[in-house]
């Protein structure tokens, strides 16, 4: 019971999500990299 609860929240967030950030209310932030890092 608890499985198909979490199942089904997780569905609910995951499409939630990428609804948000197709609308552009979710922002997502530029990959971060660490100050001294070897540069590719």
């Amino acid at each position: 019971m608890w499985t198909e609860f979490f199942l089904e929240w997780t569905m609910f967030g995951a499409t939630l999500k990428t609804l948000m950030r197709k609308r552009g209310w979710l922002k997502v932030p530029p990959y971060y990299y660490a100050p001294g890092a070897p540069k590719m």
